[in-house]
């Protein structure tokens, strides 16, 4: 165990669990005495696994102090099953202390504190915000996913990472080390320089510290933490050494039996946070393994030697999937443990062990999950595991080919779907037409809220329960799709503006849908259906904003998407009636940079705004003024195309 610097904190922490916390109610009366008694009370008490931490947290958390302040947090599952965290104030606190404290440090000023800290990933299943740095009023700290980014060309994704340039910023290893190899290629542009690269969540080589050193001309610094219990330890001179932040947690090194380990011997690291009050984790199994390098100095120094690494799979069409998609999915399915593995010709084996009653259903959306990154054709056997549910083994992936990995594929690519989908379609005689269409298809839109939409038009009756039947057997496979069953006769006169779009966007499946057998509507028709657009749209606008209450828990994407998605329509409307047949994002941009009508920073704000939907730049950060100036911008444009509207049909 490390030398204990400040027994009163640890004491604390351990009174105030056994009077407020009913999982360590057991615990004996813990008298002050001395560091010799206090580590052999520590040692009697049992340590905790992921698994005890699920079943238990409504026991663990803490019965005393304010609720409305704590936050729910939920790690990836890099390294198991994903465990939820409630954390205190005073935890995130510390945290951000010592990190701005080691930031100053390695600066040599605080000056940085007054910028924006980015925190860059690089997982589809990540979200992008920003929120207001616990170190300084006018700080912010960012947290963007590049995936999305990451897709455009070499020359678009420095720009837009360029705004990095002279700022501190912090992200996995294994996300340094794409970037460092994509901006190593012949053709990469002029890399951001930040102040600061710090790397944290993964095992640190000195080989990959000294490589994301020379890409990006920084220093680089590596810190040992865990998204539920905070920061544990800061680097130390020595490969993945660190010293213990013994204001934030107590560390032990424990053998198979649960015994304390001398210097120099390896073992399992354990944790005790010493801040969260909300939701105490006393002795929390990691994982990761180390070794003492020196227990009795302070602050004490360890190595480690095994911690969690970045697991990928790989899809039909040879990108990887990072694995923790799947961990937190599977997780709320229900399942108590599970293992994924993929063989050399990319089948996969499930195996899993389960308390639910209804577990087909939920096997099924796990097959269909599976199936929906990796590709429609994807092979998987169920087996049901003979593991007992009370084994602490946790759910983990086998993967093949994780040394050459990839930035993660977004959707399934168009082409593979189309074929699929065409094979899937082609034998079921009642259907007419079939295609694909909507913004999934359109790389200038594509949101992680997109869907995939398909039509189809049927001869009879589209209404009929098979048609429900065949969704439900498409959507096993690709979880994303979404279909509407319609039928040809007066599709255009019912759906006037619906009809343009298909004209323009669309993927064949089966038959051709062209202005042969779904007539383009008249001018008039669209500005009719326009109209009723624009008012009805405005409406629920303004209803939203005045019944918006904690803006600031509002998705800035998913708002963003929104309200970028009202004002495509709205210039879609405009464009259309005034005889443009191409209703595509890009030509819509295109169109509106030429559009007269339109003032010029509207157009800056509205392409903004797009990007933040796409996540292609960071978004802001997203308070009442925010949300409110969306709601005025996206209703400045549809009253606008609504008077359009107007003209265009009082001109004929």
């Amino acid at each position: 165990m490390q030398h204990i610097t400040d027994e009163k904190k640890v004491y604390d922490l351990l009174s105030f669990a056994r009077e407020h916390c009913p999982y360590y109610s057991f615990l004996p009366h813990l008298k002050k005495g001395t560091s010799q008694s206090l580590k052999e009370y520590i040692q009697n008490i049992p340590t905790l696994s992921r698994e005890v931490v699920q079943s238990q947290q409504a026991r663990i958390l803490s019965s005393s102090g304010n609720r409305n302040s704590w936050r729910q947090v939920q790690t990836s599952g890099r390294s198991g099953r994903p465990v939820q965290i409630v954390m205190s104030p005073d935890a995130r606190a510390v945290d951000a202390v010592l990190l701005s404290m080691h930031i100053d440090r390695l600066l040599g000023n605080a000056d940085w504190r007054q910028g924006r800290t980015y925190h860059l990933t690089l997982h589809a299943g990540s979200s992008s915000r920003t929120i207001r740095a616990l170190w300084h009023d006018q700080g912010l700290v960012t947290k963007w996913n590049l995936v999305r980014a990451w897709q455009e060309s070499d020359q678009k994704f420095c720009e837009a990472l360029a705004i990095v340039q002279d700022c501190v910023v912090t992200m996995m290893p294994s996300v340094a080390e794409l970037l460092c190899a994509r901006f190593q290629k012949p053709d990469a542009n002029r890399i951001p320089s930040p102040l600061l690269v710090i790397l944290s969540g993964e095992m640190v080589s000195t080989e990959l510290k000294s490589n994301v050193s020379t890409t990006f001309g920084c220093p680089v610094f590596s810190l040992y933490t865990m998204a539920e219990v905070g920061i544990v330890g800061s680097e130390h001179s020595g490969e993945s050494t660190y010293q213990v932040e013994d204001k934030s947690a107590m560390v032990e090194i424990l053998n198979e039996k649960g015994e304390q380990l001398p210097d120099g011997q390896e073992g399992e690291i354990v944790i005790t946070p010493l801040n969260n009050y909300a939701m105490p984790l006393i002795r929390y199994r990691t994982g990761d393994r180390a070794y003492w390098v020196d227990s009795n100095t302070s602050p004490s120094v360890f190595r480690i030697v095994d911690a969690r690494k970045p697991e990928f799979l790989t899809t039909s069409n040879g990108k990887t999937v990072n694995t923790v998609r799947f961990a937190k999915l599977l997780t709320s399915l229900g399942f108590n443990y599970y293992n994924i593995n993929q063989d050399s010709s990319g089948n996969i084996t499930f195996s899993y062990t389960f308390s639910y009653p209804d577990q087909e259903e939920r096997i099924t959306l796990a097959k269909a999950m599976i199936r929906g990154y990796l590709g429609p054709d994807t092979k998987i056997e169920v087996r049901k595991s003979t593991k007992p549910e009370s084994s602490n083994t946790e759910g983990h992936t086998n993967t093949v080919g994780t040394n050459h990995f990839t930035a993660e594929p977004l959707e399934p690519d168009p082409a593979i779907l189309a074929n699929w989908l065409r094979q899937r379609l082609r034998d079921i005689t009642d259907i007419e037409l079939a295609v694909l269409t909507g913004s999934s298809l359109d790389s200038g839109s594509t949101t992680r809220f997109s869907d995939i939409d398909m039509l189809v038009m049927v001869r009879s009756d589209p209404d009929d329960f098979k048609w429900i039947k065949l969704e439900r057997e498409l959507k096993s496979y690709i979880p994303k799709l979404s279909i509407n069953f319609d039928t040809l006769k007066d599709f255009s006169k019912r759906a006037p503006f619906l009809t343009c779009r298909l004209l323009s966007e669309q993927t064949p499946l089966i038959g051709i849908l062209d202005e042969s057998v779904l007539s383009r509507p008249s001018p008039e028709s669209i500005c009719l259906n326009g109209l009723y657009w624009t008012q009805e749209n405005i409406a629920m606008i303004y209803h939203r904003t005045a019944d918006a209450v904690q803006v600031s828990n509002k998705d800035p994407i998913l708002e963003s998407w929104q309200t970028a998605k009202w004002i495509f329509n709205a210039l879609r409307y405009k464009y259309v009636v005034s005889g443009e047949t191409n209703t595509s994002t890009k030509v819509v941009l295109d169109r509106l940079q030429s559009d007269q009508d339109i003032p010029d920073h509207w157009k800056a704000r509205f392409v903004q705004i797009v990007n933040i939907s796409r996540e292609i730049i960071p978004p802001p950060l997203f308070d009442q003024n925010e949300f409110e100036n969306y709601a005025k911008l996206a209703i400045s444009f549809i009253r606008l195309t609504q008077r359009h509207l107007i003209e265009t049909l009082e001109q004929q």
